[in-house]
């Protein structure tokens, strides 16, 4: 079963506030991610936040950007 942002953030005992800080992004902007209201902008910023809380990306549900590789 995979977890939303949130649940993994509170899991790892994080403020939002922390959290920001840690993927060196705004409140509002890491808020808009825990809401989804906007995707994460990479695969790679979406693994830093996994990491952060301690799991893997595979773990949680979370929205990223992809690029394609044409």
């Amino acid at each position: 079963m995979r977890i939303g942002i949130k649940a993994a953030r509170d899991e790892a005992g994080l403020k939002q506030t922390e959290l920001a800080k840690i993927l060196k992004v705004s409140v509002n902007t890491y808020i808009d991610w825990e809401k989804e209201r906007k995707p994460l902008p990479s695969e790679e910023k979406a693994i830093e936040l996994a990491t952060a809380c301690g799991f893997k990306l595979s773990q949680l549900r979370i929205n990223y950007v992809t690029v394609s590789k044409s």
